[in-house]
C-alpha cells in the first residue's frame, strides 16, 4: 500500500514505540505509551489508522495480534522532513538551515559535525558540476 498520507503526532508516537520494539502487541505498545494517558482502545484505534495509511502490518495468525511497522523510521523521517522544507521555506535547505542556525545554540560537536556535513555536499556539488 502506498503511503501517501501523512503521520500525526500521536501516530509518530505509536511508530516510535514499533520502532523500538518491533512485533509489539496494542497492550505492549500501550504500556510503551502510558505516560500518554491512552487506553487500549486508543492505542489500537492509532493501529488501525495506521495500518490503513501503510506505515504498520500486524503480523500473521494468533491473538492478540503483533504490529510492525512497514516502513524503516529514517525514510519516514526524510519524507516528513521533505514536506516540512517544501511546505514552510518554499523547498529551500539552505534557507532551513540559516534560520536553525540563528535561533539554536549549538555545541562545538554540533558544530563540527554540521560543518563536515557541509564540506561533503559541497565536493558532491563540484563533481556534478564537473562532470
Amino acid at each position: 500500500m502506498a503511503r501517501d498520507k501523512k503521520i500525526t503526532e500521536s501516530e509518530w508516537r505509536v511508530m516510535d514505540a514499533l520502532w523500538q520494539k518491533p512485533g509489539s502487541t496494542t497492550a505492549e505498545v500501550a504500556e510503551a505509551l502510558a505516560d500518554t494517558g491512552w487506553n487500549r482502545n486508543t492505542v489500537h484505534t492509532f493501529l488501525t489508522r495506521l495500518e490503513g495509511k501503510g506505515y504498520v502490518h500486524a503480523g500473521a495468525g494468533g491473538a492478540p495480534h503483533r504490529y510492525y511497522p512497514s516502513a524503516a523510521r529514517e525514510d519516514c523521517v526524510r519524507a516528513e522532513t521533505e514536506g516540512f522544507v517544501q511546505r514552510v521555506f518554499r523547498g529551500s535547505a539552505g534557507q532551513l538551515v540559516r534560520t536553525f542556525l540563528r535561533d539554536e545554540r549549538l555545541s562545538e560537536d554540533e558544530v563540527a559535525e554540521l560543518r563536515a556535513l557541509l564540506d561533503s555536499a559541497g565536493r558532491r556539488g563540484e563533481g556534478d558540476a564537473q562532470e
